[in-house]
């Protein structure tokens, strides 16, 4: 049995690679003797890593970033920014698929990468938050529509937050795509509903269940808080705000909640959660962050390289620690401190994920948009948790415990019943 896992980011980005390596272990217990291939745009990352997925897991490029694709990539991308994302988005995918053919014959990378799909048995679009409205959209469908319209294989989503679609083009291309797909499970409630009302695909192929991450490994709650030195953990993200100086206001008043907590006996932990570049390096405001705490508490701020640790090694990290409580702008930080059990005060920039998953934890009430957050909100949010941590912190552990019992029997049994059709 041949699986290719595609539209994989960089393990360097933590989220990705945990919710990459809970795809693959599910495969692994539910399918025997199977081969994977990850297709991923940093597939160095995963590659380096590779002792971590697994021997029977062999990693590729996307087809968008092998040599011949990717100038077309850039022009229409280009084109995009200025005006008509849809059009030029949708003249980008036509143009990649059609080309091809021709293009497979002299770039190997592009050839070995169609070639895992064509000898594929299933294909798995890996969970995430980027079926939305924005060009590269269309850089992620050229996998997809490759391999169900013109390879007709079998093809499912688990684990996606999708939406919003802005533009006329981009519902139109959207709801094709989507309709086609043998099954979609969506990690959360609002893409669920957005889908069905929106573009209109009340399909029996699609389900809500949660994000792939709740899979990576059991629950292990963390007992080893110390209330006499309690620790909070930060997770930054450098952002693309409309007004420049939104990203200054996000950054103070994480640091201004952070000398908060410091004077009512906090130590702080600045955990970067990516390591990838431009507007995915985390590492930047982190140490932005860090660099103005330590300066008046310098033996109460830790800033936390984790770029060559696993996913799994995160959540141990975590516990480890002994955190109280995290802040974090990182989705996949809250998920991953959750399999510790510990509560978190989200700061929320996209779309669909933070609020809906956030709804399945029980922390709705602790969510604050990055659009909107100052110190004053962000401190509020942060004295409600920790004045209710305790109760919040039952909550998440029987939250998450019932999450994996419903969920991942369901889509082993959904995986193991699409492998059998394929034989």
């Amino acid at each position: 049995m041949k699986i290719v896992i595609t539209n994989c980011w960089s393990y360097y980005n933590k989220g990705d690679a945990a919710i990459v390596l809970a795809t693959i272990k599910l495969i692994r217990r539910t399918v025997p003797n199977v081969e994977v291939t990850t297709l991923a745009f940093d597939y160095q990352s995963f590659d380096k890593h590779r002792k971590n997925l697994g021997s029977f897991v062999r990693v590729l490029p996307m087809p968008s970033i092998t040599d011949s694709l990717r100038p077309i990539r850039i022009l229409f991308g280009m084109a995009a920014s200025i005006s008509l994302r849809g059009l030029f988005g949708s003249l980008f995918l036509i143009s990649s698929l059609a080309l091809m053919p021709f293009l497979r014959r002299f770039d190997k990378q592009l050839n070995c990468s169609l070639r895992s799909i064509d000898d594929s048995d299933l294909v798995m679009v890996v969970g995430g938050n980027y079926m939305y409205s924005h060009f590269d959209f269309y850089t992620h469908a050229i996998p997809i529509v490759y391999a169900k319209f013109l390879r007709k294989k079998k093809t499912v989503m688990l684990g996606h937050s999708i939406g919003p679609f802005e533009g006329t083009l981009d519902r139109v291309v959207s709801r094709v795509i989507l309709s086609r797909i043998n099954l979609i499970a969506f990690r959360e409630e609002l893409s669920y509903l957005y889908v069905k009302k929106n573009l209109k695909i009340n399909s029996s192929n699609t389900l809500l269940s949660c994000d792939m991450t709740f899979f990576l490994q059991s629950l292990n709650p963390t007992f080893e808080i110390s209330e006499k030195q309690p620790r909070v953990g930060i997770t930054a993200r450098k952002w693309l705000f409309n007004q420049p100086d939104l990203y200054k206001r996000y950054l103070d008043s994480i640091t201004q909640a952070a000398f908060n907590l410091i004077k009512e006996g906090f130590e702080v932990y600045l955990i970067p959660f990516s390591y990838t570049d431009g507007a995915e390096d985390d590492l930047g405001p982190c140490k932005a962050i860090h660099a103005k705490l330590s300066n008046k508490y310098p033996e109460k701020v830790y800033l936390i390289d984790v770029k060559e640790e696993s996913p799994t090694s995160l959540v141990t990290i975590m516990r480890k620690l002994g955190l109280n409580i995290l802040i974090g702008t990182r989705m996949h930080s809250v998920l991953l401190a959750s399999l510790s059990g510990i509560p978190s005060v989200i700061i929320s920039y996209q779309h669909f994920k933070a609020h809906g998953i956030s709804k399945q934890l029980g922390l709705d009430n602790y969510v604050i948009n990055i659009e909107n957050i100052d110190p004053n909100k962000l401190i509020h949010y942060i004295n409600k948790l920790i004045k209710n941590r305790e109760r919040i912190r039952k909550r998440i552990i029987m939250a998450v415990q019932r999450l994996k019992k419903i969920n991942e029997p369901r889509i082993s049994f959904i995986v193991t019943n699409l492998v059998i059709e394929c034989k």
